[in-house]
This record gives C-alpha cells, structure tokens and sequence, in this order.
C-alpha cells in the first residue's frame, strides 16, 4: 500500500479559524462551507 496512513490534525477553535479570514472574501467562503454541512 502506498501513500499516507496517517495524518496528524488538530481541532481549532473559533478564535484561531478567525486569525485566517483575511478578507471578505475569505469570510463568505468560511461561512458558506460551514452552512453546507448544516443544510444536508
């Protein structure tokens, strides 16, 4: 098997995903992902 098998994340919390949303732009972006895995 190639490729990885393991991927190291971590859970961000809301006041460090808002240090990213540089613009506008990025903000609608953040927001609509979000609302997407709220409407299904």
């Amino acid at each position: 098997m190639m490729g990885v098998k393991k991927v190291i994340a971590y859970k961000l919390g809301v006041e460090q995903h808002m240090k990213f949303l540089t613009d506008l732009k990025a903000y609608k972006a953040y927001v609509a992902y979000w609302n997407s895995k709220f409407t299904k």
